[in-house]
């Protein structure tokens, strides 16, 4: 948690309490976050973040937050806008990933489905984007600076 010294990191992500609003975790991101999808059965909450780095890259992390204990993974092994998060019925999280180069970044993606052993102690760097490569799909734009959603309650 920031004390109130140092720098206060660009992008966050806040854990509160439901019925307090008391905050139990606070997450520093390198990037804007671009989706947050709560797990249906586990306390856990994905959240995609990245953005266009301007010059040739989409640039962001996987962020697998552990509501109880505070824990944060990052299971893609490479850096990638994350632009979409979704559990799936049998377990596994698929997410929209941006190409890594602008040539097709802003409209194009793909789609790869994990699932580790444990969700609950996932391990970072499961993933390897440049070996997930799925079909390309089209999707809605990438923009500059994507505009979080905030969640009311998660349970």
């Amino acid at each position: 948690m920031w004390r109130g010294t140092g720098q206060w990191p660009d992008h966050r992500i806040g854990v509160y309490e439901a019925g307090t609003l008391r905050p139990r975790h606070f997450v520093a991101s390198r990037h804007p976050v671009c989706a947050v999808e709560p797990h249906p059965g586990l306390p856990l909450v994905a959240v995609g973040t990245g953005r266009y780095d301007d010059s040739w890259d989409f640039q962001g992390e996987l962020l697998v937050v552990h509501l109880e204990t505070g824990r944060v993974t990052n299971p893609l092994r490479k850096s990638r806008q994350v632009r979409h998060l979704r559990w799936l019925g049998d377990g596994r999280l698929a997410m929209l990933l941006s190409l890594e180069d602008k040539d097709g970044g802003f409209r194009k993606g793909f789609e790869p489905a994990v699932a580790p052993d444990d969700w609950l102690s996932v391990p970072s760097g499961l993933v390897d984007p440049d070996q997930a490569r799925h079909p390309m799909i089209e999707s809605e734009p990438a923009t500059r600076s994507p505009r979080p959603r905030r969640l009311g309650r998660l349970r």
